[in-house]
C-alpha cells in the first residue's frame, strides 16, 4: 500500500513514516519544502489541485497531518487549512484514492460535565484551533457521503515526544529537567489532561488505515494527570532532584480537564495504547542523551 502523508516531515509525519515502513507500507511525504529522507519517497507541492492531481497518481490510501496553528485566536489564520483539507480530498476523489485518514484532535470537545468525552458527546471547542478542525472533519464527512469515500477523522489526545522544538510545558520541563533545573507551576493543579506518545498515535493511524469504512475515533491512551503530576513523573525519569514549585498557590489553574473514553478505537480499529507515561519518558530520555545540546527554551 503506498500512502501518501500531507505534513510527513512534521512532527507526527516522521514517525507515521517509521510505523508503516515497519507494517511492510510504503509512505510518500508530501511537503512544502524539499525534503530528502532515506528509504522514503519525498514529493515537493503547494497543495494546489492543478499540482496534486498529478503527483498523487500510483497512491493507494492518505493520510492528511498538514496544518498550520494561528497565533491570535483569530479563525481566519485557519481558513487555509480548511480549503487545504477539501482540495486533498477533491483531488482523491478524482483520482479514486478513497481510504483516508484525517488528523483532527482532542479540542473539539470542552464540556466538563461529558467527560471522559466520547464521540456522541458535544462538540463545542474553547479555540479557533478546534473550530477549524472540526470544520474539516465536516469536509471530510461530506465527501465520505455524497462521495463514498472512506475517510476517518481521528481526534487525537495531547501529543508528546521526542524532541518537539517548541515551548509547549511538556516539551520545556522535559528539557529543564534533562538540564537539572527547576520545573515551576504558575498555579496549583486540578486539572487532568489526557496525553498520547507520538509512537501509539503513528500506530493509530496505521490500524485505522486498515478499516474500510468511514466515522470519528477518540485516539487516546487513558494517560490522565494533572501539570504538577507530569512535572514530578518528568523529574523522576530524568533523575531531575530539585523539587516542583508552585509561584502562586491561590492562583487559578485557568485550564480545564480534557480526557476521552477510546472504547470505539479499541473495539472497531483493534487499536489500544502499548506505552505507558513513564515508558514514554525512558525512551524520550534515552534519545536526549544522543542529542550535543538541549536548550532550555526555543
Amino acid at each position: 500500500m503506498r500512502v501518501a502523508i500531507s505534513g510527513g516531515s512534521g512532527f507526527i509525519g516522521q514517525y507515521l513514516c517509521k510505523e508503516l515502513l515497519n507494517c511492510g507500507m510504503e509512505p510518500v511525504i508530501l511537503s512544502r519544502r524539499e525534503n530528502k529522507y532515506k528509504n522514503i519517497e519525498t514529493i515537493k507541492t503547494d497543495y494546489t489541485y492543478s499540482d496534486l492531481i498529478y503527483k498523487l497518481k500510483n497512491i493507494d490510501s492518505f493520510v492528511h497531518l498538514a496544518s498550520k496553528r494561528g497565533n491570535q485566536g483569530r479563525i481566519e489564520e485557519f481558513h487555509s487549512n480548511e480549503v487545504m483539507t477539501q482540495t486533498i480530498f477533491e483531488v482523491c476523489k478524482e483520482l479514486k484514492i478513497d481510504n483516508i485518514v484525517n488528523a483532527s484532535t482532542i479540542s473539539v470537545y470542552s464540556k466538563q460535565d461529558e467527560l471522559p468525552w466520547n464521540e456522541c458527546s458535544t462538540v463545542d471547542p474553547e479555540l479557533m484551533y478546534g473550530v477549524s478542525k472540526f470544520s474539516n472533519e465536516c469536509i471530510a464527512n461530506i465527501y465520505s457521503k455524497k462521495h463514498g469515500m472512506n475517510i476517518k477523522n481521528l481526534r487525537i489526545a495531547h501529543v508528546f515526544g521526542f524532541n518537539e522544538k517548541n515551548n509547549y510545558m511538556i516539551n520545556k520541563f522535559m528539557r529543564l529537567a534533562y538540564n537539572k533545573k527547576q520545573l515551576l507551576l504558575n498555579t496549583p493543579s486540578i486539572s487532568k489532561r489526557e496525553f498520547i506518545y507520538v509512537k501509539d498515535v503513528a500506530r493509530a493511524i496505521q490500524k485505522a488505515l486498515l478499516l474500510e469504512s468511514s466515522g470519528t475515533y477518540n485516539i487516546g491512551s487513558s494517560i490522565r494527570l494533572t501539570n504538577e503530576e507530569v512535572a514530578n513523573k518528568i523529574n523522576s525519569v530524568f533523575k531531575n532532584e530539585n523539587e516542583v514549585s508552585v509561584l502562586n498557590k491561590e492562583g487559578s489553574e485557568g485550564i480545564s480537564a480534557s480526557y476521552m473514553d477510546n472504547s470505539k478505537a479499541i473495539e472497531t480499529l483493534m487499536y489500544s495504547s502499548e506505552y505507558s507515561f513513564e515508558d514514554a519518558l525512558k525512551e524520550i530520555f534515552t534519545e536526549m542523551k544522543e542529542l550535543p545540546n538541549v536548550p532550555d527554551l526555543y
